[in-house]
């Protein structure tokens, strides 16, 4: 076991604690945060280790520091540019590389704060209960890997895409999260350049622009599994002459459901004028920016912003700040546990929630508003999601502010008892066909069929060409 000193205790070592002290024989531990400088060499070589580890997400600094004191490159591990090799300690002869993230395995695999967690941790734990030791790597670590050792690799981006340059015999699973990346970064670029167009700046980080090539691991994986329905694998099959029925496959999203929401005793004569914009990063890719210019062109309405990012997308707050800040009917919440009060009471305020992002993949962030809270959608077809009949959403072309204003128009005719008869039944409807358990069996099913080429049965429900619910 290699002695290692940790570097930054911080947030990030609070929480991978026993995952370092399992892995490694901890020497010391270095905190700038508590003594407010960086170390000195000196101080560093006071400990006799083998390996220094980085554990803030942001290691650039912190390694360029590193190097300029003197400590050998070769010496330095950044936590997040590992590669774990075999997380559930089998002897397994077969070997599969997971490409997607490795926070599971070192925080757990809490999805409270994003259902990626519990998709790399599933599929991972499906992999060892067929036969296969487990390694896991950030998909976009730069990292050394051997793929001659594995069998499968599943997963996506860099870390996927490199093994193509490798090893033949292997089998490969793309696991797309969302819309075709070359679909969607047309569709994020001309965002931006809407933007650009009104004289409201360049705001390319509000985008959710995919870098680097993506290109063999959408045409050559043995399978791609598409997380979202007939839409989303649309905007891979248009593009690929090998689309045959068999190569794709389409997976539902799950969410988590907070369970303690009774929609049913909801004030709908004052939640039909609060809507919720539920995202994360790519404010104008996820529409924020339309979301904001309806409040302000409708103060009759109040929207509220949970979970967008602004020290990741300066330009898109250095024009919108001063209009948020000087509105009275727009509330930012930031980030929201889902399973907090505070989140809670939200989802009792709101009747609606606005989404009109221009390219999702099963879209976890809309499931959790309509599953928990019952809120009635404004979005389109892009999100990823198959409706009930009784919501409309907006086609492929319709994403315009005017295209929204009359979807809000719509709802607006409807009494407040017919609202909550809706929502109730939306609630109920995402809660039964978009469930974790249904995920894990139904990729279980896929994964099997692709590694055993139909030589083993399975359960014909999860067949490719369909939508698994």
């Amino acid at each position: 076991m290699k002695k290692a000193l940790v570097y930054g205790l911080g947030e990030n070592y609070r929480h991978s604690k026993d995952f370092l002290e399992k892995n490694f024989y901890i020497v010391g531990y270095i905190d700038r945060n508590l003594t407010g400088e960086a170390p000195s060499l000196s101080l560093i070589s006071a400990y006799i280790y083998d390996v220094i580890i980085v554990t803030p997400s942001d290691s650039s600094p912190i390694v360029t520091y590193l190097l300029d004191i003197g400590v050998e490159k070769h010496k330095i591990i950044v936590l997040k540019e590992l590669l774990i090799e075999n997380v559930f300690s089998q002897s397994y002869e077969k070997r599969a590389l997971i490409s997607y993230i490795i926070s599971p395995f070192i925080f757990g695999g809490d999805f409270k704060k994003h259902t990626n967690h519990m998709e790399c941790l599933t599929a991972a734990r499906i992999f060892d209960s067929l036969g296969y030791i487990v390694d896991v790597v950030n998909c976009d670590a730069d990292v050394q890997i051997d793929y001659s050792g594995y069998d499968v690799v599943y997963g996506m981006a860099d870390n996927l895409e490199r093994s193509f340059e490798y090893e033949e015999g292997m089998i490969r699973i793309f696991y797309a999260t969302g819309c075709n990346p070359i679909y969607s970064n047309v569709e994020t670029l001309k965002r931006s350049r809407e933007f650009i167009k009104h004289g409201r700046g360049f705001a390319f980080s509000s985008t959710r622009f995919i870098e680097g090539n993506q290109e063999k691991q959408i045409f050559l994986s043995d399978q791609v599994i598409v997380l979202g329905n007939e839409f989303v694998e649309s905007t891979y099959t248009r593009f690929d002459d090998n689309n045959s029925s068999w190569r794709y496959s389409r997976l539902n999203a799950f969410f988590y459901n907070n369970e303690n929401i009774n929609v049913q005793d909801k004030n709908y004569s004052d939640a039909r004028s609060h809507f919720v914009w539920f995202g994360s990063s790519g404010c104008l890719h996820k529409g924020l920016d339309l979301a904001i210019q309806l409040a302000l062109d409708h103060p009759e309405y109040t929207l509220h912003i949970c979970g967008a990012r602004h020290k990741e997308e300066l330009e898109f707050w250095d024009y919108y700040q001063s209009f948020v800040n000087e509105a009275d009917n727009i509330v930012e919440h930031g980030f929201l546990n889902v399973a907090s009060k505070e989140f809670s009471d939200l989802m009792m305020k709101c009747g609606f929630a606005i989404f009109p992002s221009v390219s999702e993949g099963g879209c976890p962030a809309l499931l959790t508003v309509m599953g928990n809270g019952g809120l009635i959608p404004l979005t389109s077809v892009r999100t990823g999601l198959d409706l009930p009949e009784f919501i409309p959403v907006l086609r492929q072309e319709q994403n315009s502010l005017q295209e929204y204003e009359k979807l809000i128009e719509y709802w607006s005719t409807f009494s407040d008892n017919h609202l909550r008869e809706i929502s109730i039944a939306l609630k109920e409807y995402v809660c039964k066909n978009y469930t974790y358990e249904s995920y894990k069996y139904c990729l279980e099913q896929i994964i099997r069929k692709v590694l055993s080429s139909y030589e083993e049965e399975t359960d014909d429900s999860c067949q490719s060409g369909t939508t698994f619910l």
